[in-house]
């Protein structure tokens, strides 16, 4: 992980917000992160279901989509 450039302050922002020279590597959900968010946002899925593997891969495409996870 790079060192910020600078420390400064946003409005409405308690404390000093790091600034960083290029963006921050993103990290991959874990699968248990996943399977929490699919019961937490999209409430009529079955817990068992946000388990399925096609279900993770979804998840894995819009990650994919956002560049994180892939390799450069």
């Amino acid at each position: 992980m790079s060192e910020p450039v600078m420390w400064t302050t946003i409005k409405g922002k308690e404390g000093l917000v790091p600034l960083y020279a290029e963006p921050q590597q993103r990290k991959p959900l874990t699968e248990h992160q996943i399977e929490l968010l699919a019961v937490k946002h999209a409430p009529p899925i079955d817990p068992a279901f946000a388990e399925h593997d096609d279900f993770i891969e979804f998840a894995r495409a819009v990650e994919r989509a956002h560049g994180i996870g892939v390799e450069q």
